[in-house]
């Protein structure tokens, strides 16, 4: 079973937080399952970490991936580890962070200050792209 945590759009905020707290008290005891965790071995180290803390986690996150912002599903929700485990990050409530599968994925074991910056030259780097290639057409434009 896999952590719940989707709710439909459109219901008003006091539904929506009654629903949370309902998916809460139904995944109290599975917050350690598969679709949460990226492998048993961090299910194990992140045990110690509370249930209430996730969930807790969750709502301050609005239930969106905190890096993009998007909505968090059941089937994609990820916990990352902001400071990875593999370069000395702790197992702890504060090194914690929900992600979405296909941003947990890209970022891998970097952290999240070397993620942020990857993605801004991959930003920049496109964006740049798009100009020269913009300018090329207006200066077609000029020609005709």
């Amino acid at each position: 079973m896999q952590l719940e945590i989707n709710f439909e759009l459109g219901r008003s905020d006091c539904n929506k937080q009654q629903e949370r707290k309902e998916i809460y008290e139904r995944n109290q005891n599975n917050l350690g399952c598969e679709g949460a965790f990226n492998s048993k071995k961090q299910q194990k180290k992140i045990a110690a970490v509370k249930s209430e803390d996730l969930f807790s986690l969750l709502n301050k996150q609005q239930y969106k991936c905190a890096l993009s912002g998007e909505i968090l599903e059941p089937t994609d929700a990820r916990l990352d580890h902001i400071i990875p485990a593999s370069k000395g990050g702790e197992h702890t409530k504060d090194n914690l962070q929900w992600l979405t599968y296909e941003v947990n994925r890209a970022k891998g074991n970097m952290s999240q200050e070397d993620f942020i910056k990857m993605c801004c030259q991959i930003a920049d780097f496109q964006r740049s792209k798009i100009k020269a290639k913009n300018t090329q057409v207006d200066r077609n434009l000029l020609l005709v």
